[in-house]
């Protein structure tokens, strides 16, 4: 593995959990990651106040879709970007996706450290695993693993970093083989069917108790740009607006949820949520 992947953070790995505030903990995260957490909202527990954000619950099908999305033929995610990684696309994504990440790492591990232990991290969605290595790389990271359904992605993450953990296998029927403290995943729910089911999955069988999930999605109702992608990439995705996803994440039983726009306007959705002890 290059030096790149493996720069220290500008912290000490032996600072205590006593003595440290997390707004310095936050400040080291983002300087680590050259960027900074802006406009994190407390999501009330109150569906009423969320549904009267922006409406209701958008799933994608047919009757959804925007006018002229509607598909006969798609083709699975994971094929596409097996391709993309075999035709080196995934560098691309790492670089496009990188200041919406470095949110939303900054976010997790600021959380995370508060543990005042070593944590258990997984980046669900790995693709050529760079996440999985800025993980490994962080203080008290005891393990950092990966899973992609995408065998090219894998097999390219196997390759940069063979002592690393990734697996290949398909979400929603994988399931790793203990919990962890954070969990971490870009651009990978709205390709499943009920992205509501694999939230509630993570916190009843990922996640440890008081551990948190981040998870950012760039394909949202209320991002325009975002709503012909089905088309244009021929695969399937599922719609949700900014209050449907706010709904699933607190009926999967996720306490604490933030949300905040990353990385410019429109932005990255990205939703946070602890799950309970």
């Amino acid at each position: 593995m290059d030096d790149e992947h493996r720069r220290p953070l500008g912290i000490s790995r032996n600072f205590p959990r006593h003595g440290v505030q997390v707004s310095d903990l936050q400040h080291a995260f983002e300087v680590r990651f050259d960027t900074r957490v802006q406009h994190v909202v407390k999501v009330r527990h109150d569906r009423a106040t969320r549904r009267g954000r922006d409406g209701v619950l958008h799933h994608q099908d047919d009757a959804m879709q925007p006018e002229g999305t509607r598909m006969t033929d798609v083709r699975p995610a994971v094929d596409v970007f097996s391709d993309w990684a075999e035709a080196g696309r995934d560098e691309g994504m790492e670089r496009g996706h990188a200041p919406a990440v470095g949110e939303m790492l900054a976010f997790g591990l600021t959380r995370t450290a508060e543990l005042g232990r070593s944590f258990r991290a997984i980046d669900v969605g790995c693709g050529n695993g760079w996440v999985v290595r800025q993980l490994a790389a962080m203080p008290f990271c005891s393990h950092a693993e990966g899973v992609d359904g995408a065998p090219g992605m894998v097999e390219k993450a196997k390759r940069i970093d063979p002592e690393g953990h990734y697996h290949h296998a398909m979400l929603p029927d994988w399931a790793p083989e203990g919990r962890f403290d954070l969990l971490v995943s870009m651009e990978v729910l709205y390709y499943l069917h009920d992205p509501a089911a694999m939230l509630a999955t993570f916190r009843e069988s990922w996640l440890q108790p008081g551990g948190w999930a981040v998870v950012g999605v760039d394909h949202y109702a209320e991002h325009e740009d975002s709503l012909d992608w089905p088309e244009k990439v021929g695969v399937h995705m599922t719609t949700l607006s900014e209050a449907a996803w706010l709904e699933a994440w607190t009926n999967a039983g996720f306490e604490d949820v933030e949300t905040w726009r990353a990385a410019g306007d429109p932005g990255t959705l990205v939703i946070a949520g602890r799950c309970p002890h």
